[in-house]
């Protein structure tokens, strides 16, 4: 379907009031980079020389998921061509050497939106170019998965993930056990 310019300009003039009058938020640019703005604007309010984190709640958020902010932290997946082979990059971070240093890490949760007590599920990303680093052992909670960026002896990185294990014969909030 083509739309005529007016048809566009009308379509944006709706966007605009559904944001005004009912705070919805209307995609049109990739997902990871509408989270790389929020986090972003979140930066001012965040401490000079501490450790700064953002929140992010996804709990009402259908249309993002715990994988899209991964890739605003640390880049969407891509192919190149480096001496010869295809290998796999992660571009356009916002975890990236100048830029948010004030950010030490961006946390991303959901929970049961209807049952209070049920289900959690929380990732915490590490900015490996933050002024202030969070201690690993400050999320270390049973249930709490948290992700960090690993330099290679190659040059390039991993992600590596540590998760605390919820204790045996416990029940998590996540409605097991």
């Amino acid at each position: 379907m083509r739309y005529r310019k007016a048809d566009k300009g009308a379509a944006a003039d709706i966007r605009s009031s559904l944001k005004e009058s009912a705070g919805i938020t209307v995609l049109d640019a990739p997902l990871s980079e509408k989270i790389i703005e929020k986090i972003d604007k979140a930066i001012e309010q965040l401490p000079d020389d501490e450790a700064g984190v953002v929140v992010t709640d996804r709990t009402l958020a259908e249309w993002v998921h715990n994988e899209d902010v991964l890739n605003a932290c640390f880049g969407e997946d891509g192919m190149v061509v480096k001496d010869g082979k295809l290998v796999t990059v992660r571009e356009n971070a916002f975890f990236r050497p100048g830029a948010g240093t004030r950010v030490s890490g961006v946390v991303s949760f959901s929970r049961h939106p209807m049952y209070s007590g049920a289900w959690i599920r929380t990732q915490i990303y590490h900015n490996p170019c933050a002024k202030v680093s969070i201690p690993e052992e400050t999320f270390r909670f049973p249930g709490v998965k948290q992700v960090r960026r690993t330099l290679q002896p190659d040059g390039s990185f991993r992600l590596d993930t540590v998760e605390e294990p919820w204790p045996e014969g416990s029940s998590d909030l996540r409605g097991n056990g």
